[in-house]
């Protein structure tokens, strides 16, 4: 169960500044995300992870192409109740096989955000647990 729940939470951190992104919001150009993971019960401490992407103003302009549920449909995700109010964003996600999660991001100018997301995978048994993310980005350049 954490294995799928941590590939699924992953993909969404990796993804989620690029889902929520608007152009008034974000900045193009290649950024730095960093997300550190709480996993419940777990009885050792997940590593912090860091990754580079590149955000175009494509992605920029539809962000929509970038969701899980599109690019990894075997969880088969959907984003609802998705909000820009200001600098913040929140959405909430559920998955066919009961998954469920929420998150929220706040910009910091256009090169900058942080945020959390709470995702509670199911495993194939259908216990449910825990796992949350703390995701911070920074623009560091320019793609090339």
């Amino acid at each position: 169960m954490i294995k799928t729940g941590l590939i699924v939470a992953f993909l969404v951190a990796l993804t989620a500044p690029t889902l929520f992104a608007a152009p008034s919001i974000m900045q193009e150009g290649k950024w730095e995300v960093s997300m550190k993971m709480e996993l419940e019960g777990a009885h050792f401490p997940v590593p912090p992870m860091v990754s580079t992407q590149c955000i175009t103003k494509e992605d920029l302009k539809d962000p929509n192409k970038m969701l899980p549920s599109s690019s990894n449909k075997k969880n088969d995700c959907i984003v609802m109740d998705y909000l820009v109010k200001g600098s913040t964003v929140t959405w909430k996600m559920h998955c066919k096989d009961g998954s469920t999660g929420s998150g929220d991001l706040l910009y910091k100018g256009k090169t900058s955000y942080s945020g959390t997301l709470t995702i509670e995978p199911v495993d194939k048994t259908h216990r449910t647990s825990k796992m949350v993310q703390h995701i911070s980005g920074k623009r560091i350049g320019d793609c090339k």
